[in-house]
């Protein structure tokens, strides 16, 4: 089972750290990455994401904000060097809240508990899974399966 995610990052180091953590996990699938909350917003109207790493401070639109607009209920695990938004965070069930710098470990622990809520709600996420083929993932639809 894959979880498909997204991350909305302001800052190209830490962006790119995330997409390296997100990576060496097997069972998580990268969709998009989201520079501000505007573009992750526009992206989350009409692509409905079962996880979420944003960040907090990104100019115009927050995290907050972010998380406000949704009209579904991802799993969100806030990225951020600022612990002032973890109670509001937790207000916005959000999943789990890492601070900047982010190890591995931490990351790895965040992510767990998302994949350990997917399998008891046996979330089937989408109608369609992907395949690794020449280092990258291909979409494949169920209802494009032929079986013999």
């Amino acid at each position: 089972m894959l979880i498909e995610c997204i991350i909305v990052e302001d800052e190209p180091l830490a962006m790119q750290k995330i997409q390296d953590f997100v990576a060496r996990i097997p069972y998580l699938h990268l969709a998009g990455s989201f520079h501000n909350g505007e573009d992750a917003m526009l992206y989350c109207k009409e692509n409905n994401v079962a996880l979420i790493f944003s960040d907090i401070e990104m100019g115009e639109t927050s995290g907050i904000h972010l998380i406000e607009s949704l009209t579904y209920i991802p799993y969100i695990i806030v990225t951020t060097a600022y612990d002032q938004y973890a109670v509001k965070g937790y207000e916005l069930n959000i999943t789990d809240y890492l601070l900047k710098p982010i190890r591995f470990d931490r990351f790895l622990k965040a992510v767990e508990k998302v994949r350990s809520a997917v399998m008891k709600k046996g979330i089937q996420q989408k109608d369609f899974f992907f395949v690794q083929s020449a280092y990258r993932n291909v979409k494949i639809f169920f209802k494009g399966v032929i079986v013999n």
